[in-house]
């Protein structure tokens, strides 16, 4: 992904990418811009790819140990695993929350494919 401040040469493209993918969530993009994109390998949903990839560390993790309770402080590839687990956890919380509760603690619930998935790993 590209930071949303990344300059290359010259050219703010952090700030580019950020707009292409508001041109597309708002339906404002051109198919075949769309395609030339994902042809790329573009990364649409940014949050989202951070799940998949901190989900992937979590089962090459089970996969190495035989469980995927990852230390608090576990780091793999660069990434937080531990940190990104326990907010994993506080996410599957928050299913069991009011809207406001969950307003209150900035916080959002797991899917049902999610908590699926990682029961599954």
């Amino acid at each position: 992904d590209v930071p949303s401040l990344y300059v290359e040469a010259g050219e703010r493209l952090g700030g580019w990418v950020s707009q292409q993918r508001m041109y597309r969530k708002k339906g404002l993009m051109a198919n075949s811009r769309e395609r030339r994109l994902d042809e790329l390998g573009f990364t649409w949903d940014v949050i989202d790819a951070n799940w998949e990839k901190n989900f992937e560390l979590i089962r090459a993790y089970a996969a190495r140990k035989g469980h995927a309770n990852v230390p608090a402080r576990y780091e793999e590839d660069g990434e937080k695993v531990g940190s990104w687990l326990r907010r994993q956890r506080a996410c599957y919380a928050a299913r069991d929350m009011s809207e406001a509760e969950r307003r209150r603690k900035r916080i959002s619930p797991l899917s049902d494919e999610q908590v699926r998935r990682l029961e599954e790993a």
